[in-house]
């Protein structure tokens, strides 16, 4: 199968045991080239071909939040820790993008 770049996608989460579809939620524009990031705190973040860096809850799929970047996402985005502060690093081409994460309270 050849998917063309810019074709609809989704982010879509399955259930490890058993493959049965959890949630979708629905990429306007995919984004074939990254990859998605699940932190320990219940947020899932990826991106679309169009420049957005998107944050979805884990266990519902819904929405919460994005930044768009200005250019395309060229790396999967990741996650590391200073000082106890999480943060979320993304890619999008000669630019690096760094978001500290809220801290739970």
């Amino acid at each position: 199968m050849d998917e063309k770049a810019g074709t609809p996608g989704a982010v879509r989460a399955l259930d490890a045991l058993t493959g049965a579809r959890k949630w979708d939620f629905p990429l306007q524009i995919g984004s074939p080239a990254t990859g998605v990031l699940a932190t320990g705190g219940g947020v899932v973040f990826a991106s679309s071909n169009d420049g957005n860096l998107i944050a979805l809850d884990s266990r519902t799929g819904r929405y919460l939040w994005h930044y768009y970047a200005g250019a395309n996402i060229v790396a999967s985005p990741m996650s590391y820790s200073v000082g106890g502060k999480q943060y979320v690093a993304i890619a999008a081409q000669s630019a690096i993008f760094t978001f500290a994460l809220p801290e739970n309270r």
